[in-house]
């Protein structure tokens, strides 16, 4: 394959006030990892093609696998009922959400931040009552939506839900009777030999670590406007090299029914686009997104070009341009 293209397309983001690392990889080699901007910015140091970032939102993957892990234990499955796992919990979601629905994000249940009805930049007034510094772990998050009602009905129709990853991340620990930070650890970051990747705090970041910085204040770094510690529903920290293990890797963690499930279409978002379990789904490929303040990135899978290619930002630059000219270069 001539790869020409693909990497003048990433050359020319990178040279847009891009800050972050970039990576296109084959089967065979890497064919692009650059970086550009810092990871730190009052101390001057350059992000690198290794630096570790947050990833936001493209962490419920790796909550999706934790779920399904389970499933292929007999622990659960995709007709479970919430109330059953975690009864009492949730009084007023109707009794008839889902695993699976949680999953796909169809369960139909109030989120604790509406992605349908208000700005992203918004999400930091979450912590003004509910202080980063507190946000620790799953349970942390039940004051925020617990005693939420209902959206929709469960399974009409795909809506975007946080909460619904924060709950999954309760199932987790409930069937595994582990920390879930403790479980995707041990269960698949070791596994794949995801060594660069965890669950940091952010008062405690290791080092090559990306800070987030704030897009309307530049040289602010995100600190006071995520949780100081990432869970189900966002706040990985991870590399390029890692997402690839992950994408080349993830498949031998689970049985050849569950893997097919996981990657089949759940709930249709527009055209031409589904939403699987963790993943999005398109024609000839499969991608996570994710933003928070501070914080922009995806990672898409091609499995039958055998490639997968990485944005990570920690300064909001929109990454999803450089998703769909890739897109539409590699499946023209």
């Amino acid at each position: 394959m001539d790869y020409a293209a693909l990497v003048n397309c990433c050359q020319a983001f990178l040279s847009e006030g891009f800050s972050g690392a970039i990576a296109l990889t084959s089967s065979e080699r890497v064919v692009f990892a650059e970086a550009a901007g810092c990871r730190n910015w009052a101390e001057g140091l350059p992000n690198r093609p290794d630096t570790r970032f947050g990833i936001a939102s493209g962490t419920k993957i790796f909550t999706a696998l934790a779920v399904l892990t389970l499933m292929d234990k007999g622990l659960a499955d995709k007709n479970t009922l919430l109330c059953e796992l975690l009864p009492g919990l949730f009084p007023n979601f109707d009794r008839r959400i889902t695993v699976g629905q949680l999953l796909a994000h169809t369960s139909g249940f109030r989120d604790y931040f509406d992605e349908e009805e208000q700005p992203v930049s918004d999400f930091a007034k979450l912590w003004d009552e509910h202080p980063v510094y507190r946000m620790l772990a799953p349970s942390d998050f039940l004051p925020l939506f617990a005693g939420n009602g209902m959206k929709t009905a469960p399974g009409e129709r795909f809506c975007y839900n946080n909460a619904g990853y924060i709950v999954l991340g309760l199932v987790v620990e409930k069937l595994s009777g582990v920390s879930y930070a403790d479980y995707v650890q041990q269960e698949i970051l070791v596994p794949l030999g995801l060594t660069d990747s965890g669950f940091f705090c952010a008062d405690r970041l290791p080092g090559n670590t990306a800070l987030g910085y704030l897009a309307e204040e530049p040289g602010v770094s995100n600190i006071f406007s995520i949780p100081a510690k990432g869970g189900p529903d966002g706040g990985l920290y991870t590399t390029a090299a890692d997402l690839d293990r992950f994408w080349r890797g993830f498949g031998k963690l689970l049985g050849p029914e569950t893997l097919t499930e996981m990657l089949a279409p759940q709930a249709q978002i527009g055209s031409g686009r589904a939403y699987g379990y963790g993943v999005y789904l398109e024609a000839g490929c499969c991608f996570i997104t994710g933003g928070d303040p501070g914080v922009d990135m995806f990672s898409a899978w091609y499995p039958e070009a055998g490639l997968t290619l990485t944005a990570l930002s920690n300064n909001e630059t929109n990454t999803w341009p450089l998703l769909r000219e890739a897109c539409s270069l590699l499946l023209a």
